[in-house]
């Protein structure tokens, strides 16, 4: 839908982040994907049409029936540090895949899958529902989000072992 309403020179890159946990139902447990922010889509513009074209030009164009304040409630901008680290997540897909750990010494040691690396970041951890709270991984400036996504993600985690 995009591509049809932003000249080619202008948009970059659309899609949307998917994160697979895993559910228990019918007895056993399945690997499913959800969307890590729902109800967004990301947009990357391309460097050299950012200064021509602003982003609010170009989402005046791909939503005339709202308002400026509209838009500004329902879209945000994410910071290019905020970006690089969510495509690392994926490691170069729009999926970012499960993670398998296990509690050591009241330590979290994430032993496979996009996690790994990132323990200190994990704020909370959910072991019934298989999932992980962590902040957004960032550069740690003010320009990561306005406000409208949030500053904590959830995904999937899996904790297959704890030792004292």
């Amino acid at each position: 839908m995009c591509r049809n309403y932003i000249s080619q020179g202008v948009l970059e890159a659309a899609w949307i982040l998917r994160y697979q946990k895993l559910l228990r139902y019918r007895g056993k447990w399945h690997v499913e994907e959800r969307n890590l922010f729902p109800g967004h889509v990301l947009v990357s513009l391309s460097d050299d049409q950012k200064e021509k074209h602003p982003l609010d030009t170009v989402l005046a164009d791909l939503f005339p029936q709202e308002s400026k304040e509209e838009r500004q409630r329902s879209l945000c901008a994410m910071g290019k540090g905020s970006e690089e680290r969510l495509k690392a997540f994926c490691g170069g897909d729009t999926l970012i895949g499960l993670s398998k750990g296990c509690i050591r010494g009241g330590r979290i040691q994430v032993t496979q899958g996009p996690l790994s690396g990132y323990e200190g970041n994990i704020q909370k951890i959910d072991r019934h529902k298989r999932t992980a709270w962590l902040e957004m991984p960032g550069d740690g400036q003010e320009e990561a989000f306005d406000g409208t996504m949030p500053g904590r993600i959830c995904l999937g985690l899996e904790i297959y072992e704890k030792k004292p």
